[in-house]
């Protein structure tokens, strides 16, 4: 348990720096590099958006809701209430991302 909590300490005092030293200012040029270093430092690719965007852009384009369609039901069988409720909420962030993109270039 004190290991968990001392990754969680070190995680919240990265990001307290971040945010102290103005790293999230957005300052045009320099905005992409931050987001891309972000990005590869928690793991997540262009590529697993891309794809993502591509998923919920076919849903769009059949008339389906992709919020429901994109939804780990396996997943969420294996969480409390509280974390169903922060999956969908977070999956539903990445969907309304997707639907604003989407509707941008149609």
């Amino acid at each position: 348990m004190k290991r968990k909590k001392g990754q969680l300490r070190a995680q919240a005092g990265a990001a307290k720096s971040r945010l102290v030293t103005g790293f999230w200012a957005l300052d045009g040029e320099n905005r992409a590099a931050k987001v891309q270093t972000y990005n590869i430092y928690y793991g997540k690719t262009d590529a697993e958006e891309e794809q993502f965007y591509v998923q919920v852009a076919a849903l769009l384009g059949s008339g389906e809701d992709p919020l429901s369609q994109l939804l780990d039901r396996e997943h969420m069988g294996g969480l409390d209430a509280s974390g169903r409720e922060r999956y969908v909420l977070s999956v539903g962030a990445r969907v309304r991302k997707c639907i604003e993109r989407y509707n941008q270039v149609s």
